[in-house]
């Protein structure tokens, strides 16, 4: 009777470690899943910021680029104005000592 005994507590003790590996197992996959979401939620926050700061970027290029900004800037920085007539540069024929011509033509 007592090899019996013996073989039912070898049984139960190799169920028993059957169950609490699983039950490891269990919780490790748990524990994965949830830092997994841990980390997709703060890589989409991230992505949310990115995002908004491409948009600002945008914007801030545009605005930099308008034209009416350029043109005010030339006016008041620069001092400048609108040309008397169009600017006609000949490459063809360079003066001496000169890599081009310039010439001002006259609007038509």
């Amino acid at each position: 009777m007592q090899a019996q005994d013996q073989s039912g507590l070898f049984v139960s003790f190799v169920a028993l470690a059957i169950v609490a590996i699983l039950l490891f197992l269990y919780i490790y996959q748990c524990a994965l899943i949830v830092n997994s979401q841990y980390s997709i939620s703060k890589l989409k926050q991230t992505q949310a910021a990115l995002l908004r700061e491409r948009a600002q970027l945008q914007l801030d290029v545009h605005n930099l680029a308008s034209y009416e900004r350029i043109e005010k800037i030339a006016k008041i920085k620069w001092g400048m104005g609108q040309p008397l007539g169009r600017v006609v540069i000949d490459y063809s024929q360079p003066l001496a000592g000169s890599s081009c011509n310039i010439m001002l033509a006259q609007k038509p």
